[in-house]
């Protein structure tokens, strides 16, 4: 805290690591407190004496994630923290409306990570998905782009097949592809690797094939693919009015599949069973390319958790302009949390807001979170396994390890100590603590 200004004599700090970062995994985990029978985490969080905090999240090397929380009753930045803070706002000017946004996604998921240009990402994603579930749509502007093609065309009757194909299918609809994570970071590697040297082809400078690079990010089943598709629409990003225009040209190209014995392209783009895409978009000589990864399964792994993680420290943007965070889960039931600072969502996330806000309302009311405590409580009562210590299927957030009778025990402890709970006074963010948490995360993550 002294690096970046003047602490009072009260301080604590919470540390929590797992493999999630969302902020009531975290609560949970640091209210359990299951490794310190003291429970220090707990006592700390609900200190009365505590006005100030602050928090930051990272990837760490071998627990996945980290999230370090700083407490104090008085905080003074001096030059040094003030002048950190000029740097992070002038490096990360608030993200300005620009446009309409183009192609609305119909799927549950949106895409998380995010390339060079996320509105060119996002544009090709609604275009893959609407050849699968709606084919017929397309005919007319493939129609239309016959003329353009074929003026650079090798293979004069290639659209004239490709309406061919289409008109054959177009009352038959497939599932949309939901997004995928692990397969967008996999995409991120090939195209990272290829794109500046100007290379093409499937295999990597380093041998690696496509089912090689989804290996590093998860489990795939059988059914896995890789579309690359080079576009002559110059450097990445595109204009708001250009994008979806190209990204739909993007899709028809790969639909034609000009010169290609068995139009492999077309297949993997309408193979029923991929039911999960990865895309990601980079620069490519002059003009720019487009990785698309296919699979019909994936099992994400710590590696794939840790890029999210990464795109959300980097405040990597997502489809509709804002910073990379999970808060966007239609899933959850959590109220969206207001931002606790003036620094933008690129350098403190939502998550992190959330965290501060839900810490707010249990030290307000204690007494309302045990209804939180309860249900987890019997989501680990309900497990198959929990008869010993064993352990079942991990349902919604827990953790393999949470799912112990230990554990179970420990809730209860915690529901008990939430009973004897009084109120302590909401806590204020402070932009010094935040810093001096983010240094401790950074030193802890390699």
């Amino acid at each position: 805290m002294a690096r970046y200004g003047t602490s009072g004599p009260s301080q604590g700090q919470n540390l929590a690591y797992g493999s999630s970062h969302k902020a009531l995994d975290i609560i949970l985990q640091l209210l359990i407190d299951d490794g310190a029978p003291s429970r220090t985490s707990r006592l700390v969080m609900l200190n009365p004496t505590y006005e100030l905090t602050g928090v930051a999240s990272c990837a760490h090397k071998t627990r996945t994630m980290m999230t370090s929380i700083l407490y104090t009753d008085y905080f003074s930045l001096n030059n040094d923290g003030k002048s950190q803070i000029a740097k992070m706002l002038q490096a990360n000017p608030p993200v300005a409306a620009s446009g309409p946004v183009i192609a609305p996604i119909t799927t549950q998921l949106r895409p998380l990570v995010r390339g060079v240009d996320a509105q060119f990402d996002k544009a090709i994603y609604y275009w893959q998905n609407k050849l699968r579930t709606d084919p017929g749509q397309l005919i007319e502007a493939l129609a239309k782009f016959e003329a353009t093609f074929n003026s650079t065309s090798t293979e004069p009757e290639a659209v004239t097949k490709a309406l061919e194909a289409l008109e054959a299918i177009k009352d038959e609809g497939l599932a949309a592809l939901e997004w995928s994570e692990a397969l967008n970071l996999a995409a991120k590697d090939h195209c990272d690797d290829i794109g500046p040297k100007g290379l093409s082809g499937h295999f990597g400078t380093d041998k690696s094939s496509p089912f090689d690079r989804i290996k590093r990010f998860g489990k795939p089943g059988w059914w896995r693919g890789e579309n690359l598709a080079f576009n002559n629409s110059g450097s990445l990003p595109h204009s708001n009015e250009d994008v979806d225009q190209l990204a739909k040209e993007v899709v028809m190209s790969m639909f034609i599949d000009e010169g290609v014995a068995g139009r492999p392209n077309r297949s993997r783009m309408l193979n029923p069973e991929f039911k999960l895409v990865g895309i990601y978009s980079c620069p490519h000589k002059d003009n720019s390319m487009s990785v698309l990864n296919y699979a019909g399964t994936v099992e994400e792994n710590d590696r794939t958790k840790q890029g999210v993680m990464a795109a959300t420290e980097n405040g990597a943007p997502s489809a509709d302009g804002t910073s990379t965070t999970n808060d966007s889960d239609e899933n959850s039931d959590l109220p969206k949390p207001n931002r606790c600072t003036d620094l933008p969502s690129s350098v403190v996330s939502r998550d992190t807001c959330g965290y501060f806000d839900i810490v707010n309302e249990i030290r307000q009311d204690p007494k309302g979170f045990i209804k939180t405590l309860e249900a987890r409580q019997q989501e680990i009562a309900s497990s198959e396994k929990i008869k010993l210590v064993g352990i079942s299927k991990v349902p919604s957030i827990l953790e393999e390890e949470d799912l112990t009778l230990e554990n179970l025990i420990n809730t209860e402890r915690a529901i008990d100590f939430f009973k004897r709970s009084m109120p302590a006074p909401a806590l204020k963010w402070s932009d010094g603590l935040f810093l001096s948490a983010r240094d401790h995360c950074n030193m802890q993550k390699d």
